[in-house]
């Protein structure tokens, strides 16, 4: 399982679930007497990437900042992950 993050920079950041070490948290709040959904998730970097840079739209004389504003997963294809980010103006 997959996260995305993207920030105000237009950068990307993608997580991959530790399955590792959400089974080795899973495991301990058992042993705790813990339920095992209150124990806590761990992700490891994948990878990053600059999405958007700032661009002015010369016909409004407006600046579009590089700000993401959505991210969705498209549906995987060939074992590869697909992504679309967009801001204020472009996907």
């Amino acid at each position: 399982s997959f996260l995305a993050t993207g920030d105000k920079g237009g950068r990307v950041v993608v997580f991959e679930l530790d399955g590792q070490n959400s089974a080795k948290n899973i495991a301990s709040a058992v042993s705790k007497n813990r339920a095992p959904l209150q124990a806590p998730l761990e992700y490891k970097f994948q990878c990053e990437f600059q999405s958007h840079e700032p661009e002015f739209d010369y016909l409004k004389s407006l600046e579009i900042e590089e700000k993401i504003n959505r991210i969705r997963w498209c549906r995987p294809s060939n074992n590869s992950l697909f992504l679309l980010s967009t801001n204020d103006k472009t996907v």
